[in-house]
């Protein structure tokens, strides 16, 4: 799988819930449970090949790591989602 990986702005106004809503109005994927409380995690499949992405949010490093195998969904999901979570 190919890692996309950027950090994001400090945005103190985004709760839990804002992260999460944010992430799904880019993208059709599930939350998968994660063991740290700073970060979110993200799975599911692209429509037209049900090739795997995954993504995590981490709001304690500000970091977004979008994991796909095809190079120009993943880097392009990972704009979308910058975008959508920067203030």
């Amino acid at each position: 799988m190919n890692e996309n990986e950027c950090s994001l702005a400090a945005n103190d106004a985004l709760d839990e819930g804002e992260v999460i809503k944010r992430v799904y109005s880019v993208c059709n994927v599930g939350q998968v449970p994660s063991c740290q409380p700073s970060t979110h995690l993200f799975a599911g499949k692209t429509a037209s090949g049900a090739t795997p992405v995954l993504v995590a949010v981490n709001r304690g490093k500000n970091k977004l790591v979008v994991n796909c195998e095809k190079m120009v969904i993943g880097s392009k999901l990972m704009k979308e989602i910058k975008q959508s979570l920067s203030p």
